[in-house]
């Protein structure tokens, strides 16, 4: 009977000293991991491009680029895109720039952007730019912001640890996954 209390005492132990160690996935004690904008970059390619058909024309989000932003816990895009539109049958390129936040969706363990807001517009031929109008402008953003929610940025190996994510912070140009119970 005294081994039995001897070895439970000793198998608990074990299990608090093993949460308690930091680079554990089930740790007591709080731990952060980062992901670098360039391997978001990376499994964000994949997405694109994003081909949408609207009243005013016609939209395709090409690539886009993950990036830090000045602004506290929020990332900035730059989304080329191609417009086609009535005004402008052959076509007109330019970049989209976004600002965001992250969110972490545990049961998917996928990384996602949420809160996206349009920053601004760059047209790349200045003479065409003026035949562009309001509507398909707004539009561009409206759709980009749609988009661009709805679409996994990055996905987290399958892992115990995984299910342990209680924050995602933006520092120093990297994604910050904070761990704890």
């Amino acid at each position: 009977m005294h081994y039995k209390a001897l070895l439970t005492f000793f198998l608990a132990a074990l299990f608090f000293s093993g949460c308690s160690m930091s680079n554990t996935p089930l740790s007591l004690i709080p731990h952060k991991t980062t992901i670098s904008t360039e391997e978001i970059n990376d499994a964000f390619a994949k997405v694109f491009p994003i081909q949408k058909k609207s009243s005013f024309g016609s939209v395709a989000l090409k690539r886009a680029l993950l990036r830090p932003s000045s602004e506290s816990n929020k990332v900035a895009l730059s989304v080329a895109f191609g417009l086609t539109s009535f005004e402008i049958p052959e076509g007109i390129e330019g970049a989209l720039i976004l600002s965001a936040g992250l969110r972490y969706d545990p049961h998917s363990k996928k990384i996602y952007l949420k809160e996206v807001t349009p920053v601004g517009v760059r047209f790349n031929d200045a003479s065409l730019a003026q035949y562009v109008s309001k509507g398909a402008r707004s539009a561009l953003k409206i759709i980009a912001m749609r988009e661009l929610s709805d679409i996994e940025i990055y996905q987290l190996k399958e892992s115990l640890s995984a299910r342990f994510i209680k924050n995602i912070t933006v520092s120093k140009g990297k994604i910050v996954l904070e761990y704890g119970l």
